[in-house]
């Protein structure tokens, strides 16, 4: 008899710790899905950059969910492989229906997750078993390509540019502009030169102090009398 009150002692002691440790995960990580409640929805891509099965689902880049499924199928009316990604939201979280979805990743190779970006008609929102339509991720062999094909055109135009400077004429026409531009500015520094030591009617206009003087009294004599850019003197 003790013995068997002592094996019941320690099932409930056993069950005892378990609920508190329940309870600690419930109240404290928050994550528990299963716990939740919610709704599923569907998205659909051409490209799904390596994304998994319990990968988070983020609304405005807050976990609200995540993906339960990922089924690969060939799309017969657009004649393209689609991945169809089921995933699941919780019941608090509002989707509009021109939200924008997309797989992001965290950080530059770090988990990627699924991205919804909230529209702004919250009048009209997504409900359990909708369908949405997401905006394929670049993949880093279309990224090889991209950058392929920029530096072929910088290829191209160094090559034009090089056949272009073996033209004697185009190279004889460069050199002349460059030597008329030299004189320009040369011209424009002894302009400016003189300017500053009050040389020329400029010069002389900036720097001459009566003149200067002569100029404020007629403005000041304007603002008393504007009358006088109206006034004609009679014959």
């Amino acid at each position: 008899m003790a013995q068997k009150t002592r094996i019941e002692a320690k099932v409930g002691i056993f069950v005892f710790v378990g609920l508190i440790i329940l309870v600690y995960f419930v109240t404290h990580i928050g994550d528990l899905h299963f716990l939740s409640s919610g709704y599923d929805l569907k998205v659909f891509f051409g490209f799904a950059n390596g994304i998994k099965i319990n990968a988070p689902v983020r609304v405005a880049g807050v976990d609200a969910g995540e993906i339960r499924k990922i089924n690969v199928f060939f799309d017969p009316a657009s004649k393209k492989t689609r991945v169809e990604i089921s995933f699941w939201v919780k019941n608090d979280t509002k989707i509009p229906r021109d939200s924008e979805v997309m797989i992001n990743t965290l950080g530059l190779l770090g988990e990627k997750y699924l991205e919804v970006i909230p529209g702004s008609d919250y009048s009209n929102l997504f409900k359990d078993g909708d369908i949405l339509t997401g905006e394929d991720p670049v993949s880093m062999e279309e990224l090889g390509k991209l950058g392929r094909r920029i530096a072929g055109k910088i290829e191209n135009s160094i090559e034009s540019l090089n056949e272009l400077l073996k033209d004697e004429d185009i190279k004889e026409s460069l050199t002349e502009t460059v030597k008329n531009l030299d004189k320009l500015t040369n011209k424009i520094n002894l302009v400016l030169d003189k300017i500053n030591r009050g040389e020329g009617t400029v010069g002389k206009f900036i720097y001459d102090e009566g003149i200067y003087q002569d100029l404020e009294a007629f403005m000041a004599d304007l603002k008393a009398h504007p009358w006088k850019l109206l006034y004609r003197p009679t014959d």
